[in-house]
């Protein structure tokens, strides 16, 4: 077994194969990972969706019923499904989704990947500075920048008790990150510079068509059979009001191409063109388009 850990394609394989069925033998031999990877990968990496905080909800069963703190009980403990016993161990193509009242939890490759470099990142950083000393730099940040309206590169060159404590940069760090009172837009042309922000990966849908297709997959096949034509798909799209687009075709090793004018957005439309090369070529189109890589647009 290859040791290496789980990868984005390796999660996305491991979500489309749950999707359809797989056992755990089955993704097992898919991924290349033993089994016990693969239950801690679901186990740890998945998320949770709460159920309702009620007695009926329990699994406790309490006979004298405590006293509910902000509507919810301090003792609740909610029912676990048994088939998180048994692979999936997750929610993911349950039949009785829709009616089940108990605690949920799903396994998402886009959550799960996040989810991994959070834990992995986390613990390698950590604030160097004890609390005393935190809390002496967040009065004088107060008292200077949210008070007289200084810079921080003023606040940090005229106050020497931060001078002693740690460097400007890592003032400026953990305000971004915020661990001081002080907040990142309260600093003076804080907003005319550009900075780098966290975005939110958008889910797959439909996962399962992804099984064995995912970018790792078609290097991993370039690679076994390098002689094969590998053609790109991709659309160009024009002002946001155009309701057409084109669909370009291109062969890389002769920087040949051609496209299709195409309905924006519209697969069905792409699956049309297709078709119709298709009957154009007849049993040559298997010999000319041997390999084809597009994205995951619509």
């Amino acid at each position: 077994m290859n040791k290496a850990r789980l990868m984005q394609d390796d999660r996305v394989n491991l979500q489309a194969a749950i999707a359809k069925d797989y056992s755990l033998e089955q993704c097992s031999r898919l991924l290349c990972k033993s089994r016990s990877t693969i239950y801690r990968e679901i186990v740890n990496n998945c998320y949770y969706k709460p159920c309702r905080h009620t007695c009926y909800h329990c699994s406790k069963r309490c006979l004298s019923r405590p006293p509910f703190v902000h509507g919810e009980c301090p003792n609740f403990y909610a029912f676990r499904c048994q088939r998180w016993k048994r692979f999936p161990y997750a929610c993911n193509g349950c039949d009785n989704v829709s009616i089940c009242t108990n605690l949920k939890r799903y396994y998402d490759c886009v959550d799960a990947d996040s989810s991994s470099q959070k834990k992995r990142i986390e613990p390698r950083v950590f604030k160097r500075i004890n609390a005393s000393d935190l809390t002496a730099i967040d009065k004088e940040l107060i008292r200077g920048i949210r008070e007289r309206g200084q810079s921080l590169h003023h606040l940090y060159a005229s106050c020497s008790s931060l001078q002693v404590l740690c460097s400007e940069r890592t003032i400026r760090r953990y305000i971004y990150k915020g661990y001081m009172s002080v907040k990142a837009h309260e600093l003076p042309r804080y907003v005319r510079y550009k900075h780098k922000y966290d975005y939110t990966k958008k889910k797959i849908v439909n996962v399962e068509r992804m099984l064995g297709r995912t970018y790792s997959d078609y290097l991993n096949y370039v690679n076994a059979y390098p002689d094969l034509n590998t053609w790109q798909f991709d659309s160009v799209e024009g002002k946001r009001e155009d309701k057409k687009a084109i669909l370009t075709i291109t062969l890389p090793q002769t920087r040949f191409q051609f496209g299709y004018l195409i309905s924006r957005g519209s697969a069905r439309s792409v699956v049309a063109r297709m078709r119709k090369l298709q009957e154009t070529l007849g049993s040559e189109y298997e010999t000319i388009f041997q390999v084809n890589l597009s994205d995951n647009g619509p």
